[in-house]
């Protein structure tokens, strides 16, 4: 599973801060909650594009997430989402990601390749 984190601006988490890995740990143990207001657009696009139970592929119905989005949500706030996508659907997905994350003005980044996808100004 590849692994990527989005959340609202409110949150004002920058992985060049010494603390990123440290505050993800802890919103990523923290318990399970509804999207927040910032959170929820962006939330209920993914879903709709890429259901939890399958998406169509070549063998048929395949599963795109490790859990769903909206299963995904946490933090006291619901201002963060740990994404888990299934590799063989990654850069489909993606590229979806990153166009919903600015349509929300939502930050994304991947935690394998390190790579941050700030919204947009």
């Amino acid at each position: 599973m590849l692994e990527l984190f989005c959340w609202s601006s409110r949150l004002d988490l920058m992985p060049a801060d010494p603390d990123f890995d440290r505050k993800c740990r802890q919103l990523r143990a923290a318990a399970h909650t509804a999207p927040s207001n910032a959170l929820a657009g962006f939330i209920r696009e993914l879903s709709e594009k890429f259901p939890a139970a399958c998406h169509e592929g070549p063998d048929g119905c395949e599963p795109v997430w490790e859990a769903p989005p909206e299963a995904s949500v946490k933090g006291p706030g619901g201002d963060f989402v740990a994404l888990r996508v299934r590799p063989d659907h990654y850069r489909r997905v993606l590229v979806y990601l990153l166009d919903a994350a600015a349509r929300h003005r939502v930050d994304c980044y991947d935690d394998g390749s390190e790579i941050f996808f700030p919204a947009e100004d």
